[in-house]
């Protein structure tokens, strides 16, 4: 369930999210709780949320597979709200939704019904993440490491008003972790000196590789980045661990509007069955439903 729950806050905090669908709305933030139970705070700047629907399917090796391991291929589907609040002291409120849905898949599994609780809805208030069940009662509580935002709130108060569409874009990428993209040309000229290797860089694209303990100093993988000079925007990277095998490949699309948000992921990656042997997974979300509310 940790690695799960890893996997999803991921999406959300670093490049995740995920985007389309934008809708313009500025309207003024409300306070209290939402009929949701979404906390909003009186003091936020910025409310985002979206919808992801992830689907999950595996390409079955030629070999025969046992019984155990067919059973841990299953395809699947699922839909989470995601809902983010920006408040003034730069720290966010998260909030991940498990949503249902008419195209949800429902395997016809011969199995005794499972009555454990299922995570519903987990919270990011701060620096502290908690999970709730189906029936909101807390299941789990820890601490995970969120970017202060301060910058961002001090660059909103100084535009008031006079947000545009690039600033809606900036803003969008920053509440997910993309912050580093906001200038692309520093941040390659700074590459060398911070341990970021250029692979290669043309007139559109350019490659970069990064070790991943800069974002967390436990893990020893690697990330190689393609980014669209022209989108400034990540549009495809791959994870290698210390090997220089990949585990993991990743492609982003973008909508083509004013608003060019982040609309689809799709994700391939190895996963061990029970037996030892591994399969390709292919995970396809697509975010809808945007709604971007910057407080007056």
């Amino acid at each position: 369930m940790k690695k799960k729950l890893r996997i999803k806050i991921s999406f959300v905090l670093i490049t995740l999210l995920a985007l389309f669908s934008c809708t313009k709305n500025f309207n003024e933030t409300q306070g209290n709780i939402d009929d949701s139970g979404y906390l909003k705070s009186d003091k936020g700047v910025i409310d985002l949320s979206f919808t992801m629907t992830t689907s999950k399917d595996f390409e079955l090796p030629e070999n025969k597979l046992s019984d155990l391991d067919m059973s841990t291929l299953n395809p699947s589907n699922d839909k989470q709200l995601v809902r983010m609040q920006l408040l003034e002291s730069g720290e966010m409120i998260i909030s991940i939704e498990e949503l249902d849905f008419k195209e949800k898949i429902k395997l016809p599994h011969k199995l005794l019904p499972d009555k454990s609780k299922k995570i519903k809805k987990t919270e990011i208030v701060g620096t502290t993440i908690t999970m709730y069940d189906e029936d909101g009662k807390k299941v789990h509580s820890s601490h995970i490491d969120v970017p202060n935002q301060l910058e961002l709130v001090k660059k909103v108060k100084e535009l008031g008003s006079k947000f545009t569409a690039e600033d809606i874009n900036s803003t969008i990428a920053t509440m997910q972790g993309q912050k580093f993209i906001g200038n692309l040309e520093d941040f390659i000229a700074k590459a060398p000196a911070n341990g970021i290797q250029v692979l290669e860089q043309g007139e559109d694209f350019v490659s970069l590789r990064m070790p991943l303990n800069k974002i967390d100093s436990r893990m020893k993988q690697e990330s190689v980045l393609l980014i669209d000079k022209k989108l400034n925007k990540i549009v495809g990277n791959r994870i290698y661990n210390e090997h220089n095998e990949i585990l993991q490949s990743t492609l982003y699309g973008y909508n083509s509007g004013e608003i060019k948000s982040l609309c689809a992921i799709k994700v391939n990656q190895k996963v061990k069955l029970p037996s030892g042997q591994q399969v390709d997974m292919e995970l396809n979300t697509r975010i809808d439903e945007l709604k971007f509310t910057l407080s007056k």
